[in-house]
């Protein structure tokens, strides 16, 4: 008998993936950001990750400045 995990979402969003999110180019998304007006990243070495619920929640919130 074969089971099947569900597909889960990873909780930590690319720049590509912010981006698909608000319909934007992640040149848009990078100028949002260094404005004060994403969610603060998280930075794991040399790679900088958004937290999907503080995104979601974000959008949700109307998309208000972070700063």
């Amino acid at each position: 008998m074969m089971t099947t995990t569900p597909q889960t979402e990873s909780l930590l969003l690319d720049i590509r993936t912010v981006s698909r999110l608000l319909a934007v180019s992640p040149a848009t998304t990078r100028r949002l950001w260094q404005a004060g007006k994403l969610p603060e990243p998280v930075r794991l070495g040399a790679l900088i990750r958004w937290d999907r619920r503080a995104i979601e929640q974000w959008i949700v919130s109307g998309c208000l400045p972070q700063k």
